[in-house]
């Protein structure tokens, strides 16, 4: 292991080589190393100087790549710390620049050095450890690095797992998964997160709650299908399909709000057939559809986004009643903007055949906002 090591410098931050960092930090605990020995091979394999200070143990260490002992008291101003509980820290200078393993260096040397100086409360790995997660989520990773990975997370390969792709940019929204997706309605224990391109991937091992919670306001989520931990991949990818059919919706959250017309929380298991044309279908060809054209247009007058809205809520609802309800108008009102919507797009909507091709001109409309950048709504990873 300390052979693909010898140099950090010339790796790149990808779930492979992370792996095989935590990797080489796991075999200093299993020896039992002590702080001093931590220290020292942390600062060959980062190439740079790396110190430790714990005033509760009365230890103070600074080491050269070279393993010689330097004067701790003459660390330089550019250095990458992390908290190793007690008011003490481990550092790694930083004199020509960070590299890009340098996070989960200074993670797994805290996590070293706590284990070795006896500390109870170790410092807890970020986010679950991304690095790994990212790894179980690859399609192209080999058995054998997606099988550390989920021994390194503590997921057993047989055991059930479900993804989650947010799309927000508030924090609440992990805390929100955790609590809905928690047997006891806490943070669940089997619940891990992690930021992977422009969205947050959250792993789960638990049932979601009967009493679930809509999200944060502006969040939208995408639930993925129940897999095996190994083939988590496989979750993750129906999570972020059904994160496109997911809306920051105007209308009120409950379990009933239709899934496939922009609700902000969307369960692939729910989408059945409508997923192919998430998967299948460009946004290109998407556009040319001439009830989704009529739609633009309406979405673009003055009063679009409240007649939009009002097309959700009917398609949502049993009944023009029951959407007018939801919506705290008179129905009158909705009927309204329901006549004005029926004139534009040229057929009825009030036939069964009606509303299903007014839900399906919705939805596709929806899979196009989601295919491109969302230049007038809350921004989110």
């Amino acid at each position: 292991m300390k052979a693909l090591l010898l140099r950090l410098s010339e790796l790149d931050a990808d779930a492979g080589n992370a792996v095989r960092v935590i990797a080489f930090f796991d075999a200093l605990i299993r020896d039992r190393a002590e702080p001093d020995t931590v220290a020292r091979a942390a600062a060959r394999l980062a190439e740079r100087p790396v110190g430790v200070n714990a005033p509760g143990s009365a230890v103070l260490l600074r080491f050269a790549p070279d393993g010689t002992s330097l004067d701790p008291g003459a660390r330089p101003v550019r250095v990458a710390t992390h908290d190793l509980g007690g008011g003490g820290c481990v550092w790694l200078e930083q004199a020509g620049g960070p590299l890009p393993l340098d996070a989960i260096v200074l993670e797994r040397l805290a996590i070293a050095v706590a284990g070795a100086l006896g500390h109870r409360a170790l410092p807890a790995p970020e986010l679950g450890d991304p690095a790994l997660l990212e790894l179980v989520l690859s399609r192209t990773a080999g058995d054998a690095e997606r099988s550390r990975a989920l021994h390194l997370l503590g997921l057993a390969p047989a055991r059930p797992v479900r993804l989650l792709a947010v799309d927000s940019d508030d924090a609440g929204v992990a805390e929100w998964a955790k609590s809905t997706f928690s047997s006891c309605g806490g943070v669940g224990n089997g619940t891990r997160t992690a930021a992977l391109g422009e969205a947050y991937a959250v792993l789960t091992t638990e049932d979601a709650r009967a009493d679930r919670q809509a999200p944060p306001p502006g969040a939208r989520v995408g639930v993925g299908t129940q897999v095996p931990a190994a083939q988590a991949w496989r979750s993750w990818q129906t999570a972020r399909t059904a994160l496109r059919f997911a809306g920051r919706s105007l209308l009120p959250y409950t379990d009933a709000t239709a899934h496939l017309i922009g609700a902000p929380v969307c369960w692939w298991d729910a989408l059945g057939g409508f997923a192919l044309l998430a998967e299948h279908l460009p946004a290109a060809a998407l556009a040319e559809n001439a009830d989704v054209a009529a739609l633009q247009r309406l979405a673009a007058e003055p009063q679009g986004t409240a007649l939009l809205t009002a097309l959700h809520a009917f398609c949502a609802a049993d009944s023009l009643r029951r959407a007018a309800v939801d919506l705290h108008l008179h129905r009158s009102s909705v009927a309204d903007r329901l006549s004005r919507a029926q004139a534009a797009l040229g057929f009825p909507l009030t036939t069964p055949e009606g509303r299903a091709r007014l839900t399906l001109a919705l939805v596709l409309r929806r899979l196009i906002a989601a295919a491109e950048p969302e230049k007038n709504q809350t921004p989110g990873r």
